[in-house]
């Protein structure tokens, strides 16, 4: 079986064209090519609100991989990103009021801290020590 590089798919992605006639190897579009055991794997990253336009050019990328001489099967999927949500508009603090016991402080009062602020990452990024000294400084700045 002959080996499939990365070079052969990019170069088979030249006669896919795209609307404005720029071909899809050009494009900017094609994510990183996996290449295993004769199967070829890649995305197209799109602009969400073109997706379904990008369809046949999805078809055709596939299909001209697929072609190359040694691959067994091609595997061509659109990703975009998801556009912001617009953020939900948050209850105003007298809506809370009802159900708040009016004896409790609204902070509790630890003596020596000014604020308690909560930092969370869904990434992991808190482990960087960048993130961590770049809030330290914030907060050590005297204003």
């Amino acid at each position: 079986m002959t080996d499939i590089t990365k070079e052969q798919v990019l170069r088979s992605l030249e006669s896919v064209t795209l609307a404005d006639g720029k071909p899809l190897a050009f494009s900017g579009l094609v994510s990183d090519i996996f290449i295993a055991d004769g199967k070829i794997y890649f995305s197209l990253s799109v602009p969400a609100d073109t997706v379904e336009a990008f369809e046949p050019v999805r078809l055709a990328a596939q299909k001209a991989a697929e072609a190359l001489p040694g691959a067994r099967q091609a595997l061509v999927t659109l990703t975009a990103d998801k556009p912001a949500e617009q953020p939900h508009e948050r209850p105003k603090p007298e809506a809370h009021k009802a159900h708040a016991d009016t004896n409790k402080p609204a902070k509790p009062d630890i003596p020596g801290i000014g604020s308690i602020i909560a930092v969370a990452s869904g990434k992991g990024a808190w482990a960087n020590p960048r993130p961590r000294s770049i809030l330290r400084l914030v907060l050590l700045r005297k204003d």
